[in-house]
């Protein structure tokens, strides 16, 4: 999946910033940082400790569900839920304070909020309550409209239909999920003999999701081949412990919350910017990593 959004200088009139929105914007990413920081915890103190056993081919070992996992997804949902909506009412924020422009007052004061539409015919719609913002700054909320330069690609989509799907969507239920990753497995206490090479070789596989839909405890959930025959073990008490990575779902995608907080609240702060300045100070294009690979470092900065 491919999120991008324009680039370049419009001109013209400057606003001071946003005092409001710049207010929920950081609140969404001191939230999205709290989000990562309780998952760091859970795994830190519990993560997934999986009994192990030899697969019947003796090709490789087993993976089983523990008895009584409970992983705090509804919790992270309810975070992720608040960080999504503040980074929302961030740009209806600066969209409310250009309607009272000049001491403006708007005809209906309730309805208006920045508008996020998926055509041209859809915008006219949309920017029927928006009469009082000036046309200077309504042609650049225009211009941050996905369908005005979209993006390239079949699986491409915009920063602004994806904040206002997942925004739309927590209601939360569901598209929260969290996924172990072949990066955080170690096994403890594992005492084995391997024998001859396989024509496979090594590899994890995940049979089941763990967290979401996750076998009757006892049953393989995953699978891991040293790339050898087992000769001998493990021992009765081997474990393979996984630290979980939290995600979001997006039809076919899965998204780390880690790549959310570094990528999509820089994103609507240079949105916001180039509204209210006309000019752009971001890069044009990112690409998102998928869940299973290592991700981009937890470490950013959150908005000034």
């Amino acid at each position: 999946m491919r999120l991008s959004f324009s680039q370049g200088s419009t001109g013209g009139r400057r606003v001071s910033r946003s005092k409001w929105a710049t207010l929920k914007l950081k609140r969404s990413w001191w939230l999205f940082n709290e989000l990562i920081n309780r998952v760091d915890i859970w795994n830190s103190t519990s993560g997934i400790n999986a009994p192990i056993r030899v697969s019947d081919s003796r090709t490789e070992i087993q993976f089983l569900t523990p008895a009584g996992l409970m992983v705090p997804t509804d919790e992270w949902a309810l975070l992720l839920g608040d960080a999504l909506h503040n980074a929302r009412a961030a740009l209806d924020a600066v969209t409310w304070d250009l309607a009272h422009l000049d001491g403006a007052v708007p005809r209906a004061p309730n309805l208006v909020g920045f508008p996020i539409t998926r055509t041209e015919g859809a915008w006219a719609k949309a920017v029927k309550n928006l009469e009082s913002v000036p046309d200077e700054f309504l042609d650049r909320i225009r211009t941050v409209q996905p369908w005005v330069e979209p993006p390239q690609g079949e699986d491409a989509v915009h920063w602004l239909l994806l904040l206002a799907r997942l925004d739309n969507d927590h209601k939360h239920r569901g598209s929260v999920t969290a996924v172990p990753t072949g990066e955080s497995l170690a096994l403890e206490k594992l005492d084995v003999r391997l024998g001859q090479p396989t024509e496979e070789g090594g590899y994890l596989r995940f049979l089941h999701d763990v967290v979401g839909a996750p076998p009757a405890a006892g049953e393989p959930f995953a699978e891991f081949s040293f790339g050898a025959v087992i000769d001998s073990g493990p021992s009765v008490d081997a474990l393979g412990h996984f630290d979980l990575h939290a995600a979001v779902r997006y039809d076919r995608h899965t998204i780390p919350m880690t790549f959310l907080q570094s990528t999509l609240v820089p994103h609507l702060e240079a949105v916001i910017g180039m509204i209210e300045s006309g000019t752009w100070s971001q890069e044009s294009w990112v690409t998102p990593t998928a869940a299973s690979d290592a991700g981009p470092p937890k470490s950013v900065d959150p908005p000034q």
